[in-house]
């Protein structure tokens, strides 16, 4: 297993119920994450982007309906704020284009750069 980068380190000090992958990316659950996207602001992080998934006994299960790419030059607003309308809006709530036996916690990968 990959351990995680300082930010994924800092996300685990501060929400617990953070889920590491084997690659050391850190997931940070739903209900966290408009904190989290406020960490990596005060960080100086680049955000480049959010995917949503649902983790759960039988599986990882991605939702194509919860990708977003800030890094784009078609992209012109501010990522960060985005993002919090975003995860208040039309992400506040467990998607439904996820294949039929999902189930799990709710997590969010936040993209960021230095």
């Amino acid at each position: 297993m990959t351990e995680p980068d300082s930010f994924g380190q800092e996300l685990l000090t501060r929400f617990p119920a953070c889920h590491v992958t084997p690659g050391g990316e850190v997931w940070v659950p739903h209900a966290d994450a408009v904190a989290a996207v406020d960490l990596a602001q005060e960080l100086g992080l680049q955000l480049l982007g959010m995917e949503g998934f649902l983790v759960g006994e039988t599986g990882v299960y991605p939702s194509m309906s919860r990708i977003t790419d800030y890094s784009t030059p078609r992209f012109v607003g501010n990522p960060y704020d985005d993002a919090k309308a975003l995860l208040t809006g039309d992400w506040a709530e467990i998607p439904d284009d996820l294949h039929g036996d999902a189930e799990g916690k709710y997590l969010i990968d936040l993209v960021v750069a230095s």
